[in-house]
């Protein structure tokens, strides 16, 4: 089957309480209220995104013109209209089939479920919408809440990677990589005991 590249859609309903819909340059306020608020915890994960306002609005800026094409593709996470995280796709590889899952959220939605049933519909979307063969998600190996949900959508730890990159803080620090073939998506979806997972509104 030859690779899918159609554009990702605007606005992906995962259920009543979870939207996600492309950042734009006005999330720039909420996006780093939110940062500020989970620096404590997540500050040193957040290599990409602990910027200043004005690091962050050249961010979003350079995320909405490269919508729809072959580099990140990044969602608002919303929870009853209330930005709380981020969801994003990149190297989204047509020739290989393969790209990557990244994902961050806020410390006050974390612990519900959140990330995971938002993780399962970038999943959906990657496979479904965009015919990926391999996905792959990559986190600091100190990162133990992000590897745990990798986990627990059935991904495989394919490796650790030793002294990969210095953190905010100055430190060296180790990158775990996990990977999920389409294949094994599609057998752990429709499982009898899991039945077939409901896909996203998109």
């Amino acid at each position: 089957m030859q690779p899918q590249r159609q554009d990702p859609p605007r606005q992906i309903r995962i259920d009543s309480d979870l939207i996600l819909r492309p950042l734009f340059s006005l999330d720039a306020q909420v996006v780093y209220q939110c940062i500020a608020g989970t620096r404590a915890n997540l500050s040193q994960f957040l290599a990409h995104w602990d910027l200043d306002l004005a690091g962050l609005e050249a961010r979003l800026d350079q995320l909405r013109d490269q919508w729809g094409g072959p580099g990140e593709q990044a969602y608002a996470i919303l929870e009853h209209g209330h930005f709380v995280g981020v969801l994003s796709l990149s190297r989204l590889e047509a020739k290989n089939r393969a790209a990557e899952l990244g994902y961050w959220l806020a410390q006050q939605a974390q612990g519900r479920g959140v990330m995971t049933r938002v993780a399962e519909a970038g999943l959906a979307l990657l496979f479904d919408h965009f015919n990926a063969n391999q996905i792959i998600i990559t986190s600091y190996a100190a990162n133990t809440k992000s590897r745990a949900v990798a986990q627990r959508l059935g991904f495989r730890l394919d490796g650790i990677t030793r002294q990969w990159r210095i953190n905010q803080q100055g430190q060296l620090c180790d990158k775990a990589t996990y990977s999920l073939l389409r294949n094994e998506w599609k057998e752990q979806r429709d499982r009898p005991e899991n039945g077939p997972r409901p896909l996203p509104d998109v």
